[in-house]
């Protein structure tokens, strides 16, 4: 029976005695394993900023409204509302940091040269502050006023519009425009605004087609009284998203109101995210391959040099399956201690780079460019250390094989 220790213990001295082989193979392990720490952890850093920023900026952590107003309430949002002042509890959960109530509704914004068709939001501006921004000590704006100034608590005649929907209505800061909608009765309304400010958030579609205003303006305008649509729930971090809502559904769902998360809400965010995940998964592949196949090619090279030494083991006695497991164990410590420098060196470099706030161009459909950040998570840090170890491990097959397979004869006579 072949003793674990003795096998590990000639294994390190046998790379000892091959010390430019196992260099090399280590320098391969280091620069494959730093490669896909840092490619895996940009895409990482990308998701993570495009999900805080869509749900700082347009969804909130968790939605809370009336049941199947998510599927149908766009078509006719006054079927779906309830009070403003009826206590659900949200606040009770421990996660949960703040609630922003919101009223959507479509409507008809007016000049004396376009009518466009708009979905209009009314808001309480002192919350939705709290809610747009995020990053802990460095703050981060996730809807940025790129004109004129944010809406104001009791400003009852104030709009604030997304930049590009300005443009397609040939408004700016300051001008008057009209509004028609239809109220919770069914009949026809309207009210003159006048754009306060301008606004970018994360995502061109939103820009193009909404518009915000003061909540009490909002119920006015649409005769539903403190009703709202909706009230959007901020947690104290998204990883919490999970339970929060798990925990709401059940307490709320026999009330007649449905809990949606930011994902469930994130057409973008996933479309994003899966673009991402899949050139991730390719390119983790293409240097696994590296990876493979060099090392493959350092071992297989030093097989040959060492046919008459694994001659001679057989010679005095040793299996083939020991020599088997010998190159075995010799990959398998090369591909640890090759692991361990190339995941610290990735950590190092990791940090060196966010450190240097490179900026990234805008993703397809978004307005604003991102900050390249390398995000290294424990989660990260395993799979990559699990592929590159595989990997050499697996390289080492193949010649672990052919030595298997060796004559005694034909290995010691070997020139």
């Amino acid at each position: 029976m072949i003793r674990t220790g003795i096998l590990l213990k000639l294994a390190f001295r046998n790379l000892l005695l091959h010390k430019k082989r196992s260099f090399f193979v280590m320098a391969i392990l280091t620069i494959g394993c730093t490669g896909i720490l840092l490619i895996g952890g940009f895409f990482q850093g990308v998701l993570t900023t495009l999900r805080e920023q869509f749900i700082h900026g347009i969804t909130g952590h968790l939605m809370v409204a009336k049941d199947g107003y998510y599927e149908h309430g766009v078509a006719n949002p006054s079927r779906y509302l309830f009070p403003n002042s009826q206590n659900l509890g949200l606040e009770r959960n421990r996660h949960v940091t703040v609630t922003i109530p919101r009223l959507q509704f479509g409507g008809l914004l007016i000049t004396d040269r376009k009518v466009v068709s708009v979905n209009l939001i009314g808001v309480d501006p002192d919350r939705e502050a709290l809610m747009s921004q995020y990053g802990g000590s460095r703050r981060v704006e996730t809807l940025k006023i790129v004109a004129g100034e944010d809406l104001k608590a009791g400003d009852a005649e104030g709009l604030l519009m997304g930049e590009s929907l300005a443009k397609i209505m040939k408004v700016g800061v300051g001008d008057e425009l009209s509004m028609i909608a239809t109220t919770a009765s069914g009949s026809v309304d309207g009210a003159n605004f006048r754009v306060r400010g301008l606004f970018r958030s994360p995502v061109r579609e939103f820009d193009n087609q909404f518009a915000k205003l003061n909540l009490a303006a909002a119920q006015k305008v649409t005769a539903s009284g403190d009703s709202v649509t909706s009230v959007l729930v901020m947690l104290d971090e998204t990883e919490a998203t999970a339970g929060a809502k798990t925990a709401l559904g059940t307490r709320l769902k026999p009330a007649g109101f449905e809990v949606l998360d930011w994902e469930e809400r994130g057409d973008f965010y996933r479309n994003g995210r899966d673009l991402l995940t899949q050139i991730d998964i390719v390119v983790r592949l293409i240097f696994a391959t590296l990876i493979l196949f060099s090392i493959a090619s350092s071992v297989n090279m030093t097989f040959f040099e060492r046919i008459r030494e694994f001659g001679t083991m057989m010679a005095l006695g040793n299996t083939r399956s020991f020599i088997f497991l010998l190159i075995t164990a010799e990959t398998f410590l090369l591909g640890a201690m090759g692991v361990s420098v190339g995941l610290g060196v990735g950590a190092l470099a990791s940090l060196a780079v966010s450190r240097l706030d490179v900026m990234m161009p805008a993703l397809p459909g978004a307005t604003s460019g991102y900050e390249a950040r390398i995000v290294v998570s424990a989660g990260l840090l395993i799979k990559v250390a699990v592929l590159g170890w595989a990997a050499a491990v697996a390289s080492s097959l193949i010649v672990s094989m052919r030595a298997r397979g060796l004559r005694i004869v034909q290995a010691l006579g070997y020139v």
